[in-house]
C-alpha cells in the first residue's frame, strides 16, 4: 500500500510539472502573439500611411498633367476624358506649339 501511495505521488507530481510546463509554453505564445498583434498594427499603420502618401502623390501627377496638357506639352485627352483639376474637357483647339498650326 504504502509503494502504491508513493507511485501515486510520484505520477501526481510528474503530472504537474507537465501541467507547469504547458502553462509556461502557454505563457510564451501568448507573449509572442500579443507581439505579433503589436508588429501587425504598426504594420497596417505605415501601409495606411504609404496609402495616403501615394493617393496625395497621384492626385499632384494628375495636377501636373493637367498644367502640362494647357500649355501644350503633352498630347490632349481622349473627347470623354476631362482633367480632375479643372474640371473642364480637353482643348478644342490645338495647343499653340503644335505642328498643325
Amino acid at each position: 500500500l504504502r509503494q502504491q501511495l508513493l507511485d501515486a505521488l510520484r505520477e501526481a507530481s510528474n503530472g504537474g510539472d507537465r501541467l507547469l510546463q504547458s502553462w509556461q509554453r502557454c505563457r510564451a505564445a501568448e507573449d509572442e502573439v500579443e507581439h505579433l498583434k503589436r508588429e501587425l498594427s504598426q504594420a497596417r499603420e505605415g501601409a495606411a500611411e504609404v496609402a495616403a502618401a501615394l493617393m496625395d502623390e497621384q492626385s499632384h501627377a494628375s495636377v501636373l498633367r493637367c498644367h502640362m496638357r494647357k500649355l501644350g506639352l503633352m498630347p490632349p485627352l481622349e473627347l470623354n476624358s476631362s482633367c480632375s483639376d479643372a474640371g473642364d474637357g480637353p482643348p478644342t483647339s490645338p495647343p499653340p506649339h503644335s505642328p498643325t498650326q
